[in-house]
């Protein structure tokens, strides 16, 4: 995008007059300053030869001017008048962005002075001069001229004071500037304040705002997601920098998968879903879900991997206790419109059958449940 500057002349400059640009170039992350002198006789690079006035206020500072910029610099295309008006210099740029234009009348020493109360006209004091800013891309005005920045809880007061035609100039409300579009920052940076982010073209509504004490989100779902898939890590802490307490407040818990404990997941990565290095505490009974559905058999024998059966085959089934189970419990549910018959695999094993609603056999009924409990070997209790 083109960076562009123009400049109104509204009085005739004289000798020791001068005038200094503050530039930076983004590919090259430079800044610097150009500095243009008014001189009598003939005029060097960065110097701009002092002639007779034209009876038009301004033309030959312009003339003179454009022929100055374009004898001392390159890579720039200078106008001269700009849509008719003679006394008006534009300077287009394509590779640097200007961020600051000083004027100095009468300048006697070798420094060019630049007063507080600077307001981006070319002089305090003669009414009418000005310059223009054209597609600016930002206002990087080096450190040392920090002094020169401004802001203001009218947006449009800023544009107009300043001549700035860019739109993505917001009012900046409570310590708070808003900034659209594309926008970069580089080096540390402090805000006293908040920033929230939003997404006008995102189809779910929602921003994220980062606080002093954390990020608040309002989008449903949010993300704290890498760009690739399965190839970045995400540390809370580190080594040497170990967190107190993590503490995750939420109805459900998803973990997709596997989850190892007292260990290093990278130098000892886990095969099971849950791994623990050390010994485990549970205050509670462990399960183990075993679902029997119609793609298999509605006759099962029950083991010890299994705790918690659901069955839901649509056919009568048959569940068949073995000999030499260790567990102690097994919770059974039967869904859909069929039963489930408890067996023993022979008559080595007995259990007797305690009935509350249902009845006094081993048929536990459709969209029923029951608990198998082991009283000692191959003995059992059905309770249903």
């Amino acid at each position: 995008m083109n960076n562009r500057v123009t400049i109104t002349f509204s009085k005739d400059f004289v000798a020791g007059d001068s005038m200094g640009f503050y530039y930076s170039d983004p590919s090259t992350q430079t800044s610097g300053f150009w500095k243009f002198e008014w001189v009598n006789g003939t005029a060097g690079t960065f110097e701009v030869q002092v002639d007779s006035a034209t009876t038009t206020t301004g033309e030959t500072e312009a003339i003179r001017f454009a022929s100055a910029w374009t004898n001392s610099l390159n890579g720039f295309t200078v106008t001269q008048p700009v849509s008719g008006n003679d006394n008006q210099v534009q300077i287009t740029s394509q590779t640097y962005h200007f961020v600051n234009v000083l004027a100095k009348y009468a300048n006697t020493g070798s420094t060019m002075a630049i007063p507080d109360d600077y307001n981006y006209a070319l002089s305090t004091v003669i009414t009418g001069n000005k310059i223009t800013y054209e597609h600016k891309e930002s206002l990087n005005i080096p450190t040392a001229d920090n002094k020169y920045l401004w802001r203001s809880d009218n947006a449009n007061e800023v544009k107009t004071k300043h001549n700035l035609n860019d739109d993505r100039i917001g009012a900046l409300e409570n310590d708070k500037a808003n900034l659209e579009g594309g926008n970069d920052f580089t080096g540390s940076q402090t805000i006293d304040g908040v920033i929230t982010v939003e997404n006008s073209t995102d189809s779910v509504i929602g921003s994220a705002t980062l606080n002093n004490f954390g990020l608040e989100c309002s989008r449903d779902p949010s993300y704290i997601r890498p760009i690739s898939n399965d190839d970045k890590s995400l540390l809370l802490g580190k080594s040497d920098a170990n967190w107190s307490l993590v503490s995750v407040f939420a109805s459900k818990l998803d973990i997709l998968g596997n989850v190892v404990i007292g260990t290093s997941p990278t130098t000892d990565p886990p095969t099971e879903k849950l791994e623990v290095d050390g010994n485990a505490l549970v205050k509670g009974n462990i399960y183990e879900r075993f679902v029997v559905t119609s793609s298999q058999s509605s006759s099962q024998t029950l083991s010890d991997s299994q705790r918690v059966i659901n069955y839901s085959v649509t056919q009568n089934g048959t569940l068949v206790i073995p000999t030499g189970l260790s567990n102690k419990v097994w919770e059974i549910f039967v869904t859909g419109s069929n039963q489930l018959t408890v067996q023993t695999e022979n008559s080595n094993i007995t259990f007797n059958i305690v009935h509350n609603g249902q009845d006094n056999n081993d048929v536990i009924l459709a969209n029923h449940s029951a608990k198998l409990i082991r009283i000692a070997s191959n003995s059992y209790v059905l309770i249903k």
